[in-house]
This record gives structure tokens, C-alpha cells and sequence, in this order.
């Protein structure tokens, strides 16, 4: 069965308020990481190397579309090393991210070097699911107070320097 996800990122001038709304209705704490993410440009093609817990995951963008597909998980920096080495590096984004988890959807808070702090909300269900995982997203848009204003339609690559 194939799955739908949504994601919606907004900036985020208060990141306590965004929390304490989030205990209200009981989301899941579920940690804080630090996740480096290595940009590189080949051709049409944009590959994602984020390092997170020393695991590199690759992730590769076509310019046309802003979906990603998980290309590879490896355990060493080895393959990160070849890959900025033969396509070269063109952005690193740094960030810090409190994960929040209720139903489906996951919440994260994030610090990002040089941009500042957003909030992001991701959902993913079965195709069939699409509508109620889009009004969930919603819901949650409303609940944390996000302004269609704060909606950022771009990734922190598009928005970084």
C-alpha cells in the first residue's frame, strides 16, 4: 500500500508557547536531536546526506518536484565522504529538533543555524486516508496558532544562505 505524507513548515517566533500547547493535548516527548544535513547539487538531481545519531541517510530531490525518496542509510561517513568529493558540497544546514508524536502525526521544533527556530508538522497515512490526514494537519495548524503567513512553502535548503 503506498503512503501519503504531508509536511508543513512555518517559522516559529516562540518555540515555549508551540511546547506547552503540545503538553496540553499530550503529545509524546520523543527526544531532542542534532541533525547536520549536506546538500549537493548533481545536474537536476539534490541529494540530502543528513547525520544524525553517526548514521548518514541519503535522500535525493529532483528539481521538479519537491518530494524526496530515501535512497540509503549507511553507518559510516565513508560514502558522505566519496559522494561531496564527487559532486561537491553546496549547503550544510545544522539544526536541533524536538520531536513531539501524537496519532500520526509527528511535530518537531526546530533551532536551525542561521534561520532561526520553526515548527513543522508531518503526517503520513495510506492514500485512501488523504482528507483526514490533511484536516488533521489543519487541526494542528489551528491548535499551535500558525498564521498562513509563517508558512514556509520551501526546504532549509531553498531558504538557506
Amino acid at each position: 500500500m503506498n503512503t501519503y505524507t504531508i509536511e508543513i513548515k512555518a517559522r516559529c517566533n516562540n518555540p515555549e508557547r508551540i511546547k506547552s500547547i503540545l503538553k496540553t493535548v499530550e503529545a509524546q516527548y520523543q527526544g531532542c536531536n542534532h541533525e547536520t544535513d549536506s546538500y549537493l547539487k548533481e545536474n537536476s538531481q539534490i541529494l540530502k546526506l543528513r547525520e544524525r545519531d553517526n548514521k548518514v541517510t541519503i535522500f535525493k530531490y529532483s528539481e521538479e518536484t519537491t518530494t524526496s525518496k530515501l535512497c540509503e542509510q549507511v553507518s559510516n561517513h565513508l560514502m558522505k565522504e566519496l559522494l561531496i568529493k564527487t559532486c561537491g558540497l553546496d549547503k550544510v544546514v545544522t539544526k536541533f529538533r524536538e520531536i513531539y508524536v501524537i496519532d500520526n502525526v509527528k511535530i518537531y521544533i526546530d533551532k536551525v543555524e542561521g534561520l532561526g527556530n520553526f515548527v513543522e508538522i508531518e503526517a503520513s497515512d495510506d492514500y485512501e486516508n488523504q482528507d483526514s490526514t490533511l484536516q488533521k494537519c489543519k487541526f494542528y495548524l489551528s491548535l499551535l496558532g500558525i498564521k498562513d503567513r509563517d508558512i514556509i512553502p520551501f526546504s532549509y535548503f531553498d531558504i538557506a544562505v
